[in-house]
């Protein structure tokens, strides 16, 4: 299994000199491929500098901690590599990044861990083979295992063209032009609010906030992640407001794991409060990295279907579509489909899946 080491002091040097994907901030050059590059020299000196906090026999491989990404989770949670979904690992060649690699960086970090990282489907099944933790799921996924911290939320929101920041109200929403990732969970919910959900819907975000930006829409309907990451790279885009509760995230863990488990909440609680967990999502989810009930639209509510609406993509975030093609973040409309600024708002086809995910594709 190839490592892939990232850590938050890893990032915290590498910024004195060139810009890295995944450490990076607004400004920096996504219209460009950016490759993590190591010397064995370095990561020696990285290595050695570790102090290890838990016992050999608390991961799957000593020293190292053996991270579990899933494709479903998309941009900005999951950014720039190439599927590997099967248990294969990221090779030393491929891009690794987003929100969910610095999360779990930091960690290993803390704990005095290495770090790999491997494409996984299933959380269950992951965590009884070769991962140590699985990072972005829900309570709701958690499938018999164990699931730690809250470092990320997101919920179905809308945004607007330039203009203060400022809540929507019901009676601007009804009625209104509503762009939307086709077959995402953000237009399933548009049609359970009883708003226009199919007559602007794109095959992708960068479609959607392309319409937004020539007028042709209102608002653009999608995962408040998606949003959040899109707008620190297009500062004309602008939140609204949330559409439904927030559904937070965390990792997860075997419920058997009790050293690991103990010793992962005690290092979540460190980075919380020394400020490194925050710095690791601000890059990717800006000011939107915490949700609160005070941004949601009052005075819409939701119609129970006669029958389970199962229309949505995988989890409405940021995906990579290694057969989009590579566009240019000059252009303002799309960004490249092998970085930072890859798809948005899951898969573009109207695949039939769980209803209430939310993936994007950009």
């Amino acid at each position: 299994m190839a490592e892939r080491r990232r850590s938050g002091l890893f990032c915290v040097l590498l910024l004195c000199g060139a810009l890295l994907a995944g450490c990076s901030g607004v400004g920096s050059p996504f219209d460009q491929e950016v490759v993590l590059t190591t010397s064995d020299e370095y990561l020696s000196q990285v290595r050695s500098s570790l102090v290890q906090k838990v016992s050999a026999d608390a991961t799957k491989h000593e020293g190292v901690l053996t991270v579990g990404l899933r494709d479903s989770q998309g941009a900005p949670f999951v950014v720039g590599a190439s599927s590997t979904a099967g248990g294969g690992s990221a090779t030393s060649d491929t891009l690794v990044d987003g929100l969910d690699v610095d999360v779990a960086c930091v960690l290993a970090d803390e704990l005095g861990l290495r770090v790999d990282f491997v494409r996984v489907d299933d959380v269950r099944s992951a965590l009884e083979g070769s991962c140590d933790m699985v990072m972005g799921v829900s309570p709701l996924e958690a499938n018999g295992a164990y699931v730690m911290g809250n470092y990320a939320q997101t919920a179905s929101a809308l945004f607007r063209h330039g203009g203060e920041a400022h809540l929507a109200t019901a009676e601007e929403v009804r009625g209104a032009r509503i762009a939307v990732q086709r077959a995402s969970s953000s237009q399933q919910l548009l049609r359970r609010l009883g708003l226009e959900a199919d007559k602007y819907a794109c095959d992708n975000l960068n479609d959607a906030f392309a319409t937004l930006a020539d007028g042709e829409v209102d608002f653009v309907a999608c995962s408040s992640a998606a949003g959040a990451y899109l707008s620190m790279l297009r500062p004309d885009i602008t939140f609204v407001g949330m559409l439904e509760a927030p559904t937070t995230l965390g990792y997860a863990v075997a419920a058997s794991d009790n050293e690991l488990s103990d010793a992962l909440g005690k290092a979540l609680s460190t980075v919380e409060s020394n400020g490194l967990l925050g710095e690791a999502c601000r890059p990717w989810l800006g000011e939107l990295a915490v949700l609160e009930d005070g941004q949601a639209i009052e005075g819409l509510s939701v119609e129970t279907p006669d029958v389970a609406d199962t229309s949505a993509t995988p989890n409405e975030g940021v995906t990579d579509d290694d057969s989009t093609g590579e566009e240019t973040a000059e252009s303002g409309d799309e960004t490249t489909a092998d970085g930072p600024n890859a798809p948005i708002d899951g898969s573009s086809t109207e695949t039939e899946v769980v209803a209430g995910s939310n993936a994007a594709t950009l």
